[in-house]
């Protein structure tokens, strides 16, 4: 622990020449190939959505001083790095792609190969002959488990695409060109130390620590990660900070004493979209998700929920229960359960102890309400309805301009403290349309969708929001439908 503060003190003069004697020791230079016309620093661009898994992205939670991408080359070794968010970085030397995410030290980090480079685009697939991590495709490899496209779109237009196991998209963001190629220790050495010692192309995933396994041993080693990055860009921005302290504190007495709770699904970057300039809004919506927290055991029992979201009268909101995070128990593959369903919309049967069902409401003067419980048999498509409901004491409505959607389902829960929190939710909101009442056609969610840790992630998960007594309801009368 004494190290860090002393390795800070030296500089990154001394930092950078250490770190090339460390490359040339290695292999030298390496030739790499890669889209010359990329380097540079890169913004979001204005009034297009940004797509991530976690729902849509705020254009401040890119955005920054540092620009929201960015790629060079390291004119000492001739490697190229970019970056995407605070502390990612991303390694390229000849015909490996090396992700790394530290503040200082690195965290986390994931095998990835070039697959194909021209003068306009690159692609990366997850390295060749490895095994995929659980919750990717089942027996993938290469591509199928996880691929990068960047491309150019215009000389300064740059889309960047990344699937964890295709047709499900991680990210998809539109940037635009923003300042010239930035300088290695700018955009690399201000967030690692020794990015080359650090971020080294081993087939491993996890962090960087002597000893450290490939990825056929299932060892537990310490979290990092995206749910580092959102935590960063927190502390790095301090009006974002206050603001998230302000809205952590506004938490009732009553959860403080074990009552009801109120989640902000992907809170931080509603939070942050709400006080952005209006040519910059992205409209990342407001979904509040409201439980009541069984006390003691629960093999089973009947847990209570409302789902609410400020959308349009032919709009509907809709949730579905997701289990647990796949770093809980099984942190490597590949003798470990094997989850695809993890980032799409069907359940695994390991996850099922939530219950693979799908609340959607709608409540619209033109169609009528209904609240319609659904499945999805696949990672992408249209749920359908079911034959035989579990769901109780549904009911729907309009308050304002939100629609409240509340029902009761009977769950496993998780007994005691759980790091990973109780499960994960997936969200989406789209357009009703066609038939009246429970017949209505349901379309597209579009980009208002995502996966939302309720209660882990630190701060890219879901923020506290001040419970609301009234969105819960009574929770007394089965299947009514309140006008």
């Amino acid at each position: 622990m004494l190290a860090l503060p002393l390795m800070l003190m030296l500089g990154t003069s001394i930092a950078d020449s250490l770190e090339v004697v460390d490359v040339a020791d290695d292999s030298g230079h390496v030739k790499t190939e890669f889209p010359e016309a990329m380097f540079g620093v890169w913004m979001p661009q204005e009034g297009v959505p940004l797509k991530s898994i976690l729902g849509p992205l705020s254009y401040n939670f890119l955005a920054s001083h540092s620009g929201a991408f960015s790629a060079l080359r390291d004119k000492r070794t001739n490697e190229v790095w970019f970056t995407l968010l605070w502390g990612q970085a991303f390694r390229v030397r000849g015909n490996q792609m090396q992700y790394c995410f530290g503040e200082g030290l690195l965290l986390e980090q994931s095998p990835f190969s070039v697959n194909s480079t021209s003068s306009t685009d690159v692609t990366f697939c997850w390295r060749t002959g490895l095994r995929g991590m659980p919750t990717q495709a089942l027996h993938c490899s290469g591509c199928d488990c996880a691929r990068i496209h960047i491309s150019l779109t215009d000389t300064n237009s740059l889309h960047f695409q990344f699937w964890m196991s295709g047709p499900v998209p991680h990210a998809d963001l539109h940037l635009v060109r923003y300042k010239p190629e930035p300088s290695f220790d700018k955009a690399i050495v201000s967030a690692m130390l020794f990015p080359y010692r650090q971020c080294r192309f081993v087939d491993h995933y996890g962090p960087n620590v002597p000893g450290e396994p490939n990825l056929r041993p299932h060892e537990r080693l310490p979290r990092g990660g995206c749910a580092h990055a959102g935590s960063s860009l927190v502390k790095r921005n301090q009006a974002i900070d206050r603001l998230v302290d302000e809205t952590t504190a506004v938490i009732s007495a009553e959860e403080e004493r074990g009552g009801g709770r109120c989640r902000q699904l992907n809170g931080l970057n509603f939070l942050i979209d709400s006080h952005t300039p209006v040519k910059q809004a992205m409209n990342v919506p407001d979904v509040r998700f409201q439980f009541t927290p069984p006390k003691g055991d629960c093999n089973p029992c009947d847990v209570s929920y409302s789902i609410s979201a400020k959308i349009a009268e032919d709009e509907y909101i809709a949730v579905g229960f997701k289990g647990q995070s796949w770093e809980a128990k099984f942190p490597y593959p590949p003798e470990h359960e094997h989850r695809p369903c993890y980032f799409g919309m069907c359940v695994d049967s390991f996850d099922n102890f939530t219950s693979d069902r799908i609340a959607l409401g709608y409540a619209s003067p033109t169609r009528g309400s209904c609240v319609r419980e659904m499945v999805s048999k696949d990672i992408v498509g249209a749920p359908t309805d079911v034959d035989y409901k579990i769901l109780s004491k549904t009911s729907v409505e309009r308050s304002a301009d939100r629609t409240v959607v509340r029902f009761t389902v009977s769950q496993h829960w998780p007994h005691g403290f759980n790091f990973d929190g109780y499960f994960r939710v997936m969200w989406a909101i789209g357009k009703v349309s066609g038939g009246e009442g429970c017949s209505a056609d349901i379309g597209y969610h579009g980009v208002n969708r995502g996966v939302a840790p309720v209660n882990w992630l630190l701060k890219l998960g879901s923020l506290p929001c001040k419970y609301n007594p009234y969105e819960m309801g009574e929770m007394v009368s089965t299947d009514v439908i309140f006008a």
